[in-house]
């Protein structure tokens, strides 16, 4: 690093002649040191001030030092340790095993004065851009003044034009900066970005403009050339500093173009001086050069000079002599070897003259930012050497009804964009959100600045900022989680209404004993009880058919649905006559000429074969007019609780609890009962307005051990899960599809929502080659034994729709699709068994996208929809998550120019212990590997035993006074840091001996009363001392 740039007192010595009194106050320090801006406790016993006529780039820096000081402000304390217990030689280490930490992820950003914040609806079409306020001829109104940006200039000045048809004439003009944006916020899919971005894509989509009066007139500069003359005073602003107009061309035919000078940068040097800080190009690329003033010559009239200037190495080695006149560009015009450009720098000839009384020949020329060139489509800043793509261009606008008017001067984007990392060394990428948690690929470019690819000096470079939030993240977030991963063979995972965790399993295998099984569902009891033949050998009681009688009566319920029986005995043996009307279903044997139902009939109603016993009962007890005796070949009793004396039963509510079928479900062996609205339901949604309300059915399937293990299947019913999850989403079970068994085991993808049909026709119907089942189907061999359900290269998958209420249109859904040999997700991909289905979830939005595990570059893992949900894949195959926003989320797009405050509050809390995983939310996973703490080494003897820490210290932030930056007219109480000379300080009026011209060494020194004066004479050169303080202030170690 530079050593920080203070003079010695030999050095101002030997200048004394010329200094007079300004070395007084000086000192011999030869640095400045820690101990001339902290205290011993660490704190800054500094102000800082300011000249209140300072440039704004004296309160910028200012205010940077403030922070460096502030930052650096610290003290070290010993850490003290007590020992306690047993004395004895040894090291105790700090058990951090019980510890806990707090995460805090994510929250609200806020931002002070100064900045324009979008907060719009986003939009991943291509069509959709979601910041107009490009200067792009469309959207120019739109675009950002000094009322959003306040460092943006807008005021009058007076214009005084002496050329052409303009004679003497004065003008109070409004000259008015402003910002551009077109900004694109989407979740792109692409394989270079696949995460939630915001894209300037297009060329003048960032742009800055400064105007000067109407569009119509602008400024009359009298004709098409413009030359300013003494007689002239045009005055603009460019990037919040004020130039003169120099030069200007409008002539048709021509290339615009337009020269501007900074009045005050403009240098004077005599024959035998030398120009120092430029900067090398070509073989001298990066190095300091100088250019010697060797001799003026007259050539013609007494006005005509030419200048020879040579360029000089660091080391003093010639490169290149040049003679020009004055409108010459040395940066232009000196070569190295190659013949390649040798100097880099801006060097502009302003005069070439002789002194009239001293008969000295001298030059007048400006460097670096101090002039400027501009050429209509041109690079910016201008080359004349430049080919190839342009990352900024200018553009000069004339007023619409004043071809010799300046209007308007525009520096905008052309090949520098923040879109595609892969199209480009000029495509700077997109930004990601800066908010914590939200990007997907932990992006880390959030912001775009202007001018950003651009060398640091380059006027108007981080003139203006676009920051990319992400999505506002201040809704309440429902996470729906789907596989494996919420527990063994899947399940669904929501909050309910009244924000409490449910757990939603897939299906439920449980013992098949006549005495009562328990088991568990979303931690609550229940139990079963078989009922089957009694009688006969042990091996036929369970595979036994239409042997077990239940008694029916006209209003009675039998498996949720209501009969309605008409029976009138005609005397004959068969009880015929008998009708049945099934709720939901239709008369029995509706569809023959001969709709009695007589002994020994049988029919199917949702999957469950009855057999007529009696037509006609009227004796038996609990039997009426119109009773008859049907047979299955088994039911279950199925109640809440741990036992039979329960008295909550689930399933077949409806009738009277006298009812020989009420609480029982009917079954036939190894085939599945499912009629939708009618099955069984576990869960209570907890709506007290009605009795035993459940909206989570099940399927049941009772297998008797003839081919498979004898066990009783509850199969999650394809159906809305609930009506009632937090925040009104919705999870929906669409079904299962099933291949044929036929070896070849081609699937199909997709399923309509059959859960509406509520009859088994519609439960399970065949689709072309494969199956459609209205309740989940685990390929297990316990469930079946076919071929099928043990061929590997066979699948069964579920499919599972979640619908967020933010999404109010209901266009948009995430299908999520699980492999239920064990409930995780279908992938890894690609698959060689898998046709129809190429992906674990889908997004069915605008545009579509899926989510694929696997590891090509072109797989997406998780992405976000335009109302802000986000869905990803838990690990490789274990299932899937979807965190909703309450209602739709907008993105935040920050558009600021000078560095403004920025803060953040609130956000998502974990607790978690050493090596928890914990995931908010909104999706961000949060791993605590460890906690590091020191250990305590202790000895001695008996009563007299030492604790030593390790480590014995740490830094303590020390305090900070507030306020620390002041303006000269507080005169504060000192020692200060005095930031500008005499001409903008007040309190740095000794300086003015000094600092005489542009290009004298800046000064950098502690006086005699401890203030420090940090100063150039313009204040580019200010800031230039600033940083070299902030720099050595950087490297001190206040320890």
């Amino acid at each position: 690093m530079k050593g920080f740039n203070v003079k010695k007192l030999v050095a101002i010595a030997a200048g004394a002649a010329l200094l007079g009194t300004a070395i007084a106050p000086i000192v011999s320090a030869t640095s400045v040191t820690k101990d001339d801006i902290y205290n011993s406790n660490g704190s800054p016993r500094v102000n800082i001030v300011i000249g209140s006529e300072a440039a704004l780039s004296d309160a910028v820096w200012a205010g940077n030092l403030a922070a460096k000081i502030a930052e650096k402000a610290a003290t070290t304390k010993s850490v003290s340790a007590t020992p306690t217990g047993a004395s004895g030689d040894g090291t105790a280490d700090v058990d951090l095993s019980d510890l806990t930490v707090d995460v805090t992820v994510g929250g609200t950003v806020t931002f002070g004065a100064g900045t324009k914040r979008y907060q719009v609806s986003m939009g991943s079409s291509t069509t959709i851009v979601e910041v107009n306020a490009g200067l792009d001829g469309s959207h120019d109104a739109n675009a950002l003044s000094d009322s959003q940006l306040p460092h943006l200039y807008n005021a009058s000045i007076t214009q005084k034009v002496n050329n052409g048809d303009q004679s003497n004439a004065r003008n109070s003009l409004t000259v008015q900066e402003k910002i551009g944006v077109n900004f694109d916020a989407l979740f792109d899919k692409g394989s270079d970005t696949k995460d939630l971005v915001g894209k300037i894509a297009g060329a003048g989509d960032f742009a800055y403009i400064v105007t000067v009066g109407s569009s119509t007139n602008g400024i009359d500069l009298g004709s098409t050339s413009f030359t300013d003359g003494s007689d002239d005073d045009v005055k603009l602003v460019f990037f919040g500093e004020e130039y003169e107009l120099s030069s200007a061309t409008f002539t048709a035919g021509s290339t615009k173009y337009v020269k501007l000078v900074k009045s005050s940068a403009k240098e004077r040097y005599s024959e035998g001086e030398v120009i120092e800080g430029l900067v090398g190009d070509g073989l001298y690329a990066g190095e300091e050069v100088t250019v010697k003033v060797v001799q003026i010559v007259q050539t013609g009239a007494a006005t005509d000079y030419t200048v020879t200037f040579e360029l000089y190495d660091a080391e003093g080695n010639l490169i290149d002599t040049q003679t020009v006149n004055d409108g010459q560009n040395m940066k232009d015009v000196f070569n190295d070897a190659d013949q390649d450009d040798a100097l880099a720098s801006n060097l502009f000839v302003d005069t070439v003259a002789v002194g009239s009384t001293t008969g000295v020949g001298y030059v007048e020329v400006t460097k670096g930012t101090d002039t400027v060139e501009l050429y209509d489509q041109a690079i910016y800043p201008y080359d004349a050497s430049h080919t190839g793509s342009k990352p900024y261009i200018a553009t000069i606008t004339t007023g619409t009804g004043d071809v010799n008017s300046l209007y308007s001067i525009k520096i905008s984007n052309s090949a520098e964009l923040w879109s595609d990392p892969d199209n480009g060394s000029f495509d700077l990428g997109p930004l990601y959100a800066s908010r914590a948690g939200q990007s997907i690929t932990g992006g880390e470019k959030t912001t775009a600045s202007f001018l950003e690819s651009l060398p640091e000096g380059t006027q108007g470079k981080d003139y203006a900022k676009v920051e990319f939030l992400g999505f506002e993240g201040d809704e309440e977030k429902t996470t729906v989680e789907i596989g494996k991963s919420v527990q063994s063979k899947g399940a669904i995972k929501y909050r309910d209404d009244d924000d409490a965790e449910k757990i939603v399993p897939f299906y439920q295998k449980v013992g098949d004993t006549n005495t009562g099984t328990n088991f568990e569902f979303d931690g609550q009891d229940f139990w079963a009880s078989m009922r089957y033949a009694t009688s006969g050998s042990a091996a036929t009681q369970k595979t036994g058919a239409y042997d077990y009688n239940l008694l029916v009566a006209t209003g009675d319920y039998v498996n949720g649905r209501l009969w309605t029986i008409s029976s009138t005995s005609n005397g004959l043996a068969n009880d015929a006559n008998g009708t049945i009307l099934v709720g939901g279903v239709g008369q029995i044997f509706g569809g023959l000429a001969d709709i009695n139902v007589m002994d020994k009939d049988t029919f199917t109603i949702d999957g469950v074969t009855y057999t007529v016993e009696d037509a006609n009962i009227t004796t038996a007890a609990g039997a009426n007019a119109n009773s008859m005796i049907v047979s299955v070949d088994a039911v279950v009793d199925i109640r809440e609780g741990v036992d039979s004396s329960a008295s909550t039963w689930v399933f077949n509510t409806a009738g009277d609890t006298t009812d020989a079928s009420y609480g029982l479900l009917a079954l036939t062996n190894n085939v599945t009962f499912d009629g939708n609205a009618g099955t069984v339901g576990f869960y209570s949604d907890g709506d007290s307005s009605t009795t035993n309300s459940r909206d989570v059915f099940y399927a049941a399937r009772y297998n008797d051990g003839s081919a498979v293990t004898s066990n009783l299947w509850f199969l999650l019913d394809a159906d809305v899960i609930s009506t009632t999850i937090q925040n009104s989403h919705a999870v929906t079970f669409l079904g299962s599809r099933v291949p044929n068994d036929d070896g070849t085991y081609t699937e199909t993808a997709g399923i309509r929502g059959i859960y509406a049909g509520g009859t088994v026709a519609n439960e399970i119907a065949k689709d072309g080659t494969t199956w459609v089942y209205g309740h989940y189907v685990p390929k297990d061999t316990d469930f079946n034994n076919s071929t099928m359900f043990n061929a590997s290269e066979a699948y069964i998958v579920a499919e599972f729709q979640v619908n967020s209420a933010a999404d109010t249109a209901q266009t948009e859904d995430f299908n999520v699709y699980i492999d239920t040999i064990d409930g995780g997700t279908i992938g890894s991909f690609p698959s060689t068994n898998l046709s129809a289905y190429a992906s674990d979830a889908s997004y069915l939005g605008a545009p579509t996208w899926n989510l694929t595990a696997g590891t090509q570059s072109n797989y997406l893992q998780a992405g976000y929809s335009d109302n802000g949900s986000k869905i990803w894949l838990v690990d490789t195959d274990a299932g899937v998550k979807v965190s909703m926003p309450q209602t739709a989320e907008k993105v935040d797009i920050i558009v600021y120019g000078k560095e403004v405050e920025r803060s953040v509050s609130g956000g998502e809390t974990l607790t978690l212990g050493v090596g928890e995983t914990g995931t908010t939310d909104s999706g961000t996973e949060i791993t605590v590997e460890a906690a590091n703490g020191g250990s305590c080494s202790i000895a001695g003897a008996d009563g007299a035993v030492a604790c030593t820490a390790n480590p014995t210290s740490y830094k303590s932030p020390a305090a900070v006074k507030n306020p620390l930056v002041y303006l000269d007219v507080d005169n504060p109480t000192g020692p200060n840091i005095l930031i500008g000379g005499h001409l903008v300080n007040s309190l740095a009026s000794s300086l003015a001996d000094r600092l005489t011209a542009p290009g004298v060494e800046p000064i950098a020194e502690v006086g005699a009363s401890g203030d420090v004066y940090v100063a150039g004479y313009t204040a580019q050169e200010t800031v230039s001392a600033v940083k070299e303080l902030i720099q050595d202030i950087e490297s001190w170690d206040l320890a």
